[in-house]
């Protein structure tokens, strides 16, 4: 347990480091990847924002790439959809649509 906390905080570190952009390129937008875990959580916004402690507007910014999430956000984020598999998968480099798409896929095959 201990090492995967560790592990998540080094990739969380990479947030920082993380090239937001609008397209094009190795860019990504990251709103995209944040909109679709709370999605498939079935979720609001103004759900979400609950969780948070956060205004609906910051998540709606956050989502449409208007504002920089920062790392206490992106975690709890992650944790309150249940995402961290597709938030980790995006900060090392790998297509959130291919995770995200993979995990559909699994969902349906076993009804979940």
């Amino acid at each position: 347990m201990i090492i995967l906390y560790l592990k998540i905080l080094e990739v969380c570190s990479l947030i920082e480091q993380f090239e937001y952009g609008t397209g094009g390129g190795d860019t990504v937008n990251l709103g995209v990847v944040l909109k679709a875990a709370r999605k498939r959580k079935g979720l609001s916004q103004e759900a979400l924002a609950e969780r948070l402690y956060l205004p609906r507007s910051t998540i709606s910014k956050l989502e449409n790439d208007r504002q920089v999430i920062d790392v206490p956000t992106f975690i709890q984020w992650a944790k309150h959809t249940n995402a961290q598999d597709i938030m980790i998968a995006t900060l090392i480099g790998i297509d959130p649509n291919t995770i995200i798409q993979g995990l559909e896929i699994i969902a349906r095959i076993f009804g979940g």
